[in-house]
């Protein structure tokens, strides 16, 4: 699968140009500048970079981080793999020396979610917690501060410990380099740094918890951004992060699922069935060398019944669980299928030959 469809035209500032000079760039585009010196690409620059930037005259090359580089013939999984190297908004194309073009995180996250990429996981499953968070009335020095601590480009911004926004690096300089006749009497009076962070800060980009990871991707995609609040309720409980995203996809392949035997309206609960034998392999991952699991399901009247076969060793073990409730008994077929393994490992154990399945 191929990213050529989803390549930007890049935007460039050489090595030995000033900084002053890459601020239109990026307020015009809004994208991150490739610094080139003599024809060959450099680095990055964004608005991390420049916003923290004392000396306007500064030389850009000065400044560039340095990424990995993509070429025409890597699909969408090799750049998700790149992009978890740092925290890039955009990486460069480069074929026969030449730049053709950039791919952007948000491109990719969108390519990731329309072509059925992305792991059967939910927001709650991969969110970073605690939330750092600041006070809306808190200084923006104070909340440069804290994620500076916690190196970390967006903070949570609360209000009487309700989350009522999100303050990043990327607001701040939008703000900061904002034309001098465009700024509020007071703004032109008072540094802003004592300024409060309500001054500053953009709506909440808030997710529930049971949010799928395709869900995540497409909103991040929308807003460009590579953060998103997870919220119960207006509380704040964590932070799905794009990178978090992306290594999902770059983890070893785990065993096999099959889910067969849903009819009709039971169809809807594939996800969620998928999700419930992915948790159950992790753990019954770590005791034993799992293959591949197979759930059949069937249903008589108001009851579910679920043969489950799992490969383990070169050798197929089956067990069933039945109960009114479908994942109720799907449950019921992995605990069993549980026990049956721990019994034989503990009899292989005690020198008796575990019983054939």
């Amino acid at each position: 699968m191929s990213l050529n469809d989803k390549i930007r035209e890049a935007v460039f500032i050489d090595y030995d140009e000033p900084v002053s000079k890459a601020v239109p760039k990026m307020r015009q585009t809004g994208v991150s500048l490739l610094v080139m010196k003599e024809g060959k690409y450099r680095g990055l620059l964004d608005d991390r970079q420049v916003g923290d930037v004392i000396v306007a005259e500064a030389k850009a090359g000065t400044l560039a981080v340095k990424t990995p580089v993509l070429s025409l013939k890597d699909g969408p999984l090799e750049a998700a793999r790149l992009f978890t190297t740092g925290k890039f908004k955009v990486l460069p194309v480069i074929e026969r020396g030449k730049i053709v073009g950039v791919i952007a995180r948000a491109d990719l996250m969108r390519e990731l979610a329309e072509e059925k990429l992305l792991a059967h996981a939910k927001a709650k499953d991969i969110m970073n917690t605690p939330v750092v968070t600041v006070d809306a009335g808190e200084s923006v020095a104070r909340a440069r501060g804290i994620m500076r601590k916690a190196c970390i480009t967006h903070v949570v911004v609360t209000e009487n410990g309700k989350a009522v926004g999100t303050f990043s690096t990327y607001d701040l300089f939008m703000d900061m380099t904002r034309p001098h006749e465009s700024l509020p009497f007071v703004r032109e009076k008072l540094s802003i740094e004592t300024q409060p962070v309500r001054s500053f800060f953009r709506r909440l980009d808030g997710i529930r918890k049971e949010a799928t990871l395709k869900e995540c991707a497409l909103m991040m995609a929308e807003h460009d951004i590579s953060e998103l609040v997870v919220v119960d309720g207006n509380t704040p409980v964590g932070i799905v992060v794009a990178n978090d995203i992306f290594k999902m996809l770059n983890r070893e392949p785990g065993p096999k699922i099959e889910v067969s035997g849903l009819m009709g309206d039971d169809k809807q609960y594939m996800e969620e069935v998928i999700e419930q034998a992915e948790k159950a392999l992790i753990t019954l991952g770590r005791e034993f060398p799992i293959e591949s699991l197979t759930l059949h399901m069937k249903k008589h009247g108001k009851d579910h019944t679920v043969q489950a076969h799992v490969r383990t060793g070169g050798k197929m073990v089956a067990v069933t669980g039945e109960a009114w409730d479908i994942y109720e008994a799907v449950k019921q077929a992995l605990v069993e299928l549980k026990k049956i393994l721990m019994k034989g490992k503990r009899s292989k154990k005690g020198g008796i030959r575990p019983p054939e399945f």
